[in-house]
């Protein structure tokens, strides 16, 4: 398997691995800098070790947990009089 790859041989290895990884959640990851690659022209190159650290999570940049006990949205639908 190759150190460097772009997005197309990213996801294939991800497959031979077992690792259900779709091309939106790479894309995503590449985007938002939550995964560290490099752009070449319009060509991403992405470490496979970046890719592994990224899926362990492990500098710490997990998703944030949800309160189940959070304020109400306030937002939302409200009555109104008629």
């Amino acid at each position: 398997m190759k150190e460097i790859m772009n997005i197309q041989e990213t996801l294939a290895s991800a497959r031979e691995c077992g690792i259900p990884l779709s091309e939106y959640t790479l894309r995503r990851a590449l985007k938002t800098g939550a995964l560290p690659c490099r752009i070449v022209g319009r060509t991403y190159f992405i470490s496979w070790t970046n890719v592994m650290r990224w899926l362990m999570c492990e500098d710490g940049a997990d998703n944030k947990p949800s309160s189940i006990n959070s304020t109400p949205n306030k937002s939302g639908i409200r009555r109104i009089s008629v």
